[in-house]
């Protein structure tokens, strides 16, 4: 819960520094409400946390667009190591937003070349030493089910964005922000918007790097082996939320970004407050996430060594049907005084 708020802020705070008070707000809205975020921050497997290393990563490299000082690359490689570290999927999202920055402003790579080679060699050592460490573990991915093939280029589609509400939402903004724009199309301004995609075009590349390449990857390798789950893109949730807020500010620019009237004199003000009113929708959303779905978990462990303590007998063991009971199982039946032991598996599949 804590990670998944920090995410909140991350992306607000981001979306705020991009393209003000209305991107923020809107990226931070999103990010609460994705049912993905919500239902990873209920788990305690380690989703979350990831998803926070790669926000901050997004940080650290859109410092680093502005300031060519090598320290925000090398915190984004350790940030990156980090999020590799704690879920190896992690790793696609801050790979595909540097390479898609660097596709954009080839220039850049060629400026700062010497800085870019010591950072980039070490995340490529440890993510690379990370993956044939964990390579001989694919049959931990064998439960995905292989479906048909339609059915699977749906649920890939959607990637990280995830949740019958949440979907409608996203659904509604793609079609207000098509309207808008074939309706000014003709309008002589195809120039202004091209001039403004080529002007956000570091912020795009970041974003759809963030947001769309890690589920295309992963899409595109079940093809050969089943292995995309919405589990490993719940680091670029807040990308995607972040990517339809820029968009619903550059396209709505009157109804979304206020007039400037003494910026300079109420900017400072006006960060502090929309930084409280983030952290304040943030909070709200949070307790009311957890209310309404902490009652629905699965894993009960507790309860489950409870029935187990009272009921097994002499000679009994315990046969895990799958990997939902773990031997975790084990300190709550410590706790009850009881020791029972659990039946040998050969593999998670055996029943």
């Amino acid at each position: 819960l804590l990670a998944f708020f920090g995410t909140i802020v991350a992306a607000g705070a981001l979306g705020l520094r991009i393209a003000g008070r209305g991107c923020g707000i809107i990226a931070a809205v999103l990010t609460a409400s994705s049912t993905l975020l919500i239902l990873k921050a209920l788990n305690a497997r380690p989703y979350e946390l990831s998803t926070l290393l790669v926000a901050l990563c997004a940080v650290a490299l859109f410092k680093w667009l502005d300031d060519s000082r090598a320290r925000w690359l090398w915190a984004f490689t350790i940030l990156a190591i980090l999020a590799t570290a704690i879920q190896l999927f992690a790793l696609l999202a801050p790979v595909s937003m540097l390479i898609c920055v660097l596709v954009v402003r080839p220039r850049l790579l060629a400026q700062r070349l010497r800085s870019l080679l010591a950072p980039i060699a070490l995340l490529a050592v440890a993510c690379s030493a990370w993956i044939a460490a964990s390579i001989g573990e694919l049959g931990q991915v064998n439960w995905i089910a292989q479906g048909s093939a339609g059915s699977r280029v749906i649920a890939e589609l959607r990637g990280p964005v995830l949740g019958q509400a949440y979907d409608l939402v996203v659904f509604v903004i793609v079609v207000l922000v098509v309207a808008k724009l074939a309706s000014i199309w003709n309008r002589g301004v195809r120039h202004a918007v091209a001039e403004q995609i080529s002007r956000d075009r570091d912020i795009f590349a970041l974003t759809i790097g963030w947001a769309i390449l890690p589920t295309v990857a992963l899409s595109i390798a079940s093809f050969a082996h089943p292995i995309y789950a919405n589990r490993y893109v719940t680091g670029s949730a807040p990308g995607a939320a972040l990517l339809v807020a820029l968009v619903c500010v550059r396209v709505f620019p009157t109804t979304l970004v206020p007039a400037r009237v003494s910026y300079e004199v109420s900017n400072t003000r006006l960060r502090r407050r929309t930084v409280a009113l983030i952290g304040a929708v943030a909070a709200v959303v949070l307790a009311t996430s957890y209310v309404s779905s902490a009652s629905a978990l699965q894993e009960d462990l507790q309860g489950t060594a409870r029935f187990v303590a009272q009921h097994a007998q002499s000679g009994d063991v315990i046969a895990l049907p799958d990997h939902a009971v773990t031997a975790a199982i084990d300190s709550y039946l410590a706790s009850n005084g009881r020791s029972v032991p659990l039946w040998p598996q050969l593999g998670v599949r055996q029943r």
